[in-house]
């Protein structure tokens, strides 16, 4: 099984074990990447309901030492097949979700160009 396998089965089990067995039709998967997933979360406190699992499923590393859900910070940092918050704990809008996107999307696009415009040049 390649490494491209194995993160595929974990972002699955993720979605499917996790998410869908916590929130139902509440968590909506609004995209996804090889190891992202981006959701629309129906809650009144997210970080209340996933309190519990942060030992087994998160890591809190860039999460504020204060922040209000009294979830610790520094938790799994780095480790292997633990989630992450890439919004530090911070609440996203919609808006906040579709400009990451647009913005990784476009950084791509000037990677590509620039590849492309090397290549042209040898």
């Amino acid at each position: 099984m390649s490494i491209l396998d194995l993160s595929k089965t974990l972002m699955y089990d993720f979605h499917y074990n996790y998410m869908k067995k916590n929130f139902g039709l509440r968590a909506n998967m609004l995209f996804t990447d090889t190891d992202s997933l981006c959701y629309e979360i129906q809650t009144e406190d997210f970080y209340k309901i996933i309190s519990d699992d942060v030992q087994v499923k998160f890591d809190t590393s860039n999460f504020p030492q204060n922040h209000p859900s009294d979830i610790p910070s520094g938790i799994n940092k780095k480790v292997p097949g633990m989630f992450k918050d890439e919004a530090g704990g911070e609440t996203q809008s919609l808006l906040d979700c579709e400009q990451s996107n647009t913005q990784s999307r476009n950084s791509m696009v000037r990677r590509t160009r620039k590849t492309r415009a090397s290549r042209e040049m040898s």
